[in-house]
């Protein structure tokens, strides 16, 4: 389960998770098995299908987890007037991959109805029909999140009490859900399966002055590694995670790194050649694809671009994604003089944004957290280099020098040394991008199931 997306919901409405769900909250509980109209599963809106098998076709022949299996998502899911179920395109993608392996599948998540559909797929009906759906509360504020938590309390006791085992995790705004529904579950005695796949409360660019800060900061971290530690197996996306959130030696905590790159996104060795000599005699270009938000390191990035500036070195850095940050990047574009940065505007994730990828000679990722981004495999599949900060949710994938090039978190000079360096260089960054394709296979959204499933099975039968 997914806990942020990089280019998800680009053009949708910012007010779609916002609006009131009041009918949908009064039944609870659902099972929305409205067919969902054909005419709906255009071309476009499922690209990624064409290039990648559907989810049953990889799990056909092994046994599937035959217990109550409810996922609990803070993730909003939306549900038109016929009752059709729609997920931001990649949640679906990454949700659909569930249904081969999970024989009895519910989710549990937020609920708002349905006004537009930019930004989403529809459940298809075949799998709609098979899963139960729990609406719960979608609180927008902490004052609404604290007078939902009786009816949320409610609706969580009972949905954990129907299942065998709980799939959860320990982020989510204002209140991670899973505070209550794993609390239910240890409660209740039932199997309980944790998903780490960031900690954004754990930041290397700034310090939590104020009390509220630093005790909420405590509050996730303490909750964090309790969950996982009494947890009957736990997924992060990162080795960092593993050792982090371990607190003793028997703990079943298996690295299952975060991706959607499917096997057909990979682009061949000849390919992948072919491209690197047309772009070796072009003038380097970077990339910034992610939310435009701080602790995604943009100021970071862009304070390492002012100082290219001010030293007169030419740079050229785009900028896609969406975020509170997006005006001061077009600010800072028309100010600088010898660095040159553009605000794209967003793609859909799919071909469009694999095609984009393979124009740029590396994707940089200055996180400031110690998350795993996808955009990591995004970037190999297509023969990109990256040039991150060397973190370990970063570090753990690329090797400085190898596949990428890595910088300590927040160095605003380091990054802005690497970045002229590599702007000079394009063989260096050809030979780094081949190396990074070659690994890609081993990171693709069809093995991070794979791997899942089989530990699943493992862990309950």
């Amino acid at each position: 389960m997914p806990d942020c997306y990089h280019l998800a919901r680009c053009s949708s409405s910012p007010n779609a998770a916002v609006l009131s769900c009041d009918a949908l909250h009064r039944h609870g509980s659902m099972h929305l098995v409205a067919p969902i109209r054909p005419t709906l599963l255009t071309r476009q809106r499922f690209a990624m299908e064409n290039v990648a098998p559907r989810p049953e076709d990889l799990f056909h022949e092994s046994p599937k987890v035959r217990h109550r299996y409810l996922l609990l998502s803070p993730i909003p899911t939306f549900v038109d007037k016929a009752g059709g179920i729609w997920l931001d395109d990649l949640w679906h993608k990454d949700f659909a991959r569930h249904f081969p392996y999970i024989e009895q599948l519910t989710l549990a998540s937020p609920v708002v109805p349905l006004t537009e559909e930019t930004g989403l797929s529809p459940l298809q009906a075949d799998l709609a029909e098979r899963l139960t759906l729990v609406a719960l509360p979608s609180s927008t504020s902490f004052a609404q999140a604290i007078k939902d938590l009786p009816r949320l309390s409610g609706q969580l006791w009972k949905a954990v009490g129907s299942c065998d085992i709980l799939h959860s995790s320990v982020v989510g705004w204002p209140i991670p859900p899973g505070w209550i529904g794993n609390s239910i579950a240890l409660m209740r005695r039932k199997k309980l399966v944790m998903v780490v796949e960031s900690a954004p409360w754990r930041r290397f660019d700034a310090v939590a002055t104020s009390f509220k800060h630093r005790l909420r900061n405590s509050i996730n971290e303490y909750l964090a590694k309790f969950f996982v530690g009494a947890a009957d197996i736990t997924f992060v996306t990162h080795p960092g995670y593993e050792t982090s959130f371990r607190k003793h030696p028997d703990d079943k905590i298996y690295v299952t790194p975060a991706s959607w790159i499917d096997a057909a996104n990979i682009l061949s060795s000849s390919v992948a050649a072919a491209q690197w000599q047309q772009k070796s005699g072009e003038p380097v270009r970077f990339l910034f694809a992610g939310r435009l938000h701080p602790h995604k390191g943009v100021a970071v990035l862009l304070e390492a671009l002012a100082l290219a500036d001010q030293e007169g070195v030419h740079v050229a850095v785009d900028f896609i994604g969406e975020g509170e940050l997006r005006e001061q990047i077009v600010a800072t574009a028309a100010r600088l003089k010898t660095v040159k940065i553009r605000a794209l505007e967003p793609v859909s994730y799919g071909e469009a944004f694999m095609g984009l990828l393979q124009q740029y000679h590396a994707v940089i990722v200055p996180s400031v957290s110690d998350e795993q981004p996808r955009i990591i495999f995004d970037a190999f599949s297509q023969a990109v280099p990256l040039v991150a900060s060397n973190t370990l949710g970063l570090s753990s994938y690329i090797s400085d020098e190898g596949n990428g090039f890595l910088c300590p978190p927040g160095d605003v000079a380091g990054l802005k040394d690497v970045l002229v360096r590599l702007t000079h260089n394009p063989a260096t960054l050809r030979d780094a991008g081949l190396r990074a394709r070659e690994s890609a296979s081993r990171y693709t959204h069809e093995a991070m199931h794979a791997h899942r499933h089989k530990l699943l099975l493992q862990a309950f039968g």
